[in-house]
């Protein structure tokens, strides 16, 4: 017998979603709810995060590594980025972040195991980029890397404690709150940006760049950027965003996106 409804309904909406072991990982408060795993190229699956067998049954209620399912994480504090890594998901919350993985073949249902990497938590979630096997972010503490030591274990490092820390220290934390990185895969870099206000009056608008950090991984600098920028006025020019690009050289793999916008809302989060 097949389970076909879910046994709770959730009101409230997903903070984040990340793909991965061919299902889908939603982040609500502290817990993770992972989909079945999908069905060629057919989507239907990716909202069931339930069993398929019927648990009460007597004949079959097994338990399959395809199966949907809820992990909750006693000590963590709001779920806000989910990210692919290694085979599982590296869980980014406000107060830590967490690695959920399974055996060789990646995560199932039936196999995975979820460690703490570290309780520098993430401040924003848009601060999170994928550089190959090397995931980045921002924590309220310092620039974050997550990678796999030489024991096979994810382990978090602070990659500017000894360089760029009391600048770092230096910027809001509303303003960190906000920030947004991207990868340039040509130039090998990572730049987040952020803006250099609080951002958070009637006639400023909510989310407006003029000033970067930059990590360079060929030779680990890092190094501040600003940008020409006008941030308080309703017709200014800011970056509101960065994309990457499918083709690039040196030069043009990153691309601000400069807008001119018309006034910001009235009401600032």
């Amino acid at each position: 017998m097949a389970l076909t409804t879910p046994i709770e309904t959730i009101d409230e909406r997903p903070t984040c979603c990340g793909y991965a072991a061919g299902r889908l990982f939603y982040g609500l408060k502290n817990n993770v709810y992972y989909s079945q795993v999908m069905e060629g190229e057919s989507i239907d699956k990716l909202g069931f995060c339930y069993q398929q067998n019927d648990p009460t049954s007597e004949q079959l209620s097994d338990l399959l590594d395809t199966d949907g399912g809820t992990i909750q994480i006693d000590n963590a504090t709001d779920v806000v980025q989910l990210k692919k890594f290694r085979g599982g998901v590296l869980i980014y919350c406000k107060n830590g972040v967490w690695f959920l993985s399974g055996p060789d073949t990646g995560f199932t249902a039936t196999n995975f195991s979820l460690t703490q990497v570290t309780n520098a938590g993430c401040v924003s979630p848009e601060s999170v980029v994928v550089a190959g096997d090397v995931h980045y972010y921002w924590s309220s503490e310092g620039v974050y890397s997550v990678a796999i030591n030489q024991f096979g274990q994810a382990e978090a490092t602070n990659i500017i404690e000894l360089t760029m820390q009391s600048f770092f220290n230096d910027i809001d934390i509303i303003a960190k709150g906000k920030a947004s990185g991207a990868y340039n895969r040509i130039k090998k870099q990572v730049e987040w940006f952020y803006c250099s206000d609080t951002q958070t009056g009637a006639t400023e608008y909510k989310y407006a760049y003029d000033k970067s950090l930059v990590l360079d991984l060929r030779s680990g600098g890092v190094w501040p950027q600003e940008y020409n920028a006008t941030l308080a006025e309703a017709s200014g020019k800011f970056i509101a965003s960065v994309v990457n690009t499918t083709q690039g050289t040196e030069e043009f793999d990153t691309v601000e996106v400069v807008v001119v916008a018309g006034a910001p809302s009235a009401t600032q989060n």
